[in-house]
């Protein structure tokens, strides 16, 4: 049986320490009622006869939740029960060897403590890596503690996922957020406590911003064709007064601000109105494009409606206004995908600045590498690749001269449709 990596999210480790007069199978059928994904069976001390009793007991519970179970190092034992497969460390049976005997279609995970060991295991055919111990622990007498500089080098090192180990509780799990690991092992965190299902629901609560996806869509040239009206809005609005105004207009005016804009029009066309009131009249103009005009670009709804019902977490960052934003995304029926909208007015910066993508990631409860920045703008793909985020360049007339530059720093870049299901597989392998 070859398994799903987001089975790796809470992966529960046996330990008869807690056990006193109950049956291990309880225990651990407790820990998967709270939401443990995958159940190692660890037995040290016990003869081959308790043991094989024990294994039996273990793999026809994890059968009935579907739940992977994989035996620590004992191989016998694993094939006589016909386990998942088998987890061995680097002082038990050797990963090559392991892997000889248990074939290709079971599960192989190894525990390391080094980047080299990292990769000799990957390479002598590991499906997973338990890395660790990342904390103090007492579960493990002999255990290596490893640095969190380390987890990361490893993780980045191989394309397998890798599950941190050792010491890992509700008080400190979030603090391996970020590392690059798939899910956590847990021992006493869950077998020591006294309500062992209730501690599993607290601990895959934390672990969920493991696994999940988020995207964070600019607006402007990216999912709505708007940028046109920030070159016609000058021109627009001369034409409601009855003003034939140049066709060059909005080149002339785009690098101006809103005052220097209105002065121009002003002088130019010999308007009897304020600036304010010219200010005013392009404001709505703009707003009426938006409340009744603007449009999608191509395939962008198809996009967010796969995204979102494969789980993920999609939110906005953009510099327009929300009063202009909010009746374009409910008139064309995409408002119901975004958990949340973020504007550079109200957050207080520009996209040369990452709080607005930092603040929507927080939002989503998404680490930076499983948060995709769309953008058609490479200012905001620079920022997002600064701060660790994964990067889409998506096409825009509007700033096609910024186009190979934008095609050369992100992560991925479209110049068409963004096929849904292409992209989210794109993406899952792009994190590792």
């Amino acid at each position: 049986m070859k398994f799903d990596k987001e089975d790796l999210l809470l992966y529960a480790v046996t330990d008869r320490t807690w056990l006193g007069q109950g049956h291990l199978s309880d225990q651990v059928e407790a820990a998967i009622l709270g939401g443990v994904t995958f159940v190692q069976l660890r037995e040290k001390e016990l003869g081959y006869k308790e043991f094989l009793a024990e294994a039996k007991d273990l793999k026809e519970l994890c059968n009935r939740y579907r739940v992977p179970f994989v035996i620590n190092d004992n191989v016998d034992i694993a094939l006589e029960v016909n386990a998942d497969g088998v987890h061995v460390g680097q002082s038990d049976i050797a990963a090559r060897d392991a892997r000889s005997r248990i074939g290709t279609e079971k599960i192989l995970g190894v525990s390391v403590q080094t980047l080299e060991q990292a990769i000799e295991a990957e390479r002598n055919g590991a499906d997973y890596l338990g890395v660790g111990a990342v904390f103090p622990t007492n579960s493990k007498a002999d255990a290596v503690e490893v640095s969190f500089d380390t987890l990361s080098q490893i993780c980045n090192a191989v394309r397998i996922p890798i599950v941190a180990i050792g010491g890992i509780g509700i008080h400190n799990i979030e603090g391996l957020k970020d590392t690059g690991i798939y899910g956590v092992a847990i021992i006493s965190g869950l077998f020591a406590e006294k309500n062992i299902q209730k501690s599993a629901e607290a601990l895959r609560e934390k672990t969920e911003s493991f696994s999940r996806f988020g995207a964070i869509f600019d607006l402007d040239g990216t999912i709505l064709d708007s940028m046109s009206i920030w070159n016609e809005a000058g021109y627009l609005f001369l034409k409601k007064l009855g003003i034939e105004g140049s066709r060059n207009l909005g080149k002339r005016m785009f690098s101006m601000t809103m005052q220097e804009g209105a002065a121009y029009l002003q002088k130019r066309y010999e308007l009897s109105l304020s600036e304010t009131e010219i200010i005013d009249g392009i404001d709505e103009t703009v707003a009426d494009f938006y409340r009744n005009q603007v449009k999608l670009k191509p395939g962008m709804e198809e996009l967010l409606h796969y995204l979102k019902q494969s789980g993920w977490k999609l939110t906005v960052a953009t510099s327009s206004d929300r009063r202009n934003i909010e009746p374009a995304l409910k008139r064309l029926g995409i408002d119901r995908y975004f958990d949340q909208i973020f504007t550079c007015s109200e957050v207080g910066v520009g996209k040369e600045n990452p709080k607005i993508y930092l603040d929507a990631a927080t939002a989503m409860n998404t680490c930076p590498r499983r948060t995709w920045i769309f953008e058609d703008a490479l200012h905001g793909i620079q920022t997002g690749n600064a701060i660790g985020f994964q990067t889409v360049g998506v096409y825009d007339d509007f700033s096609k001269a910024q186009w190979e530059a934008i095609q050369a720093i992100s992560t991925t870049s479209y110049d068409t449709v963004i096929e849904g299901e292409s992209f989210v597989k794109m993406a899952k392998l792009a994190y590792k």
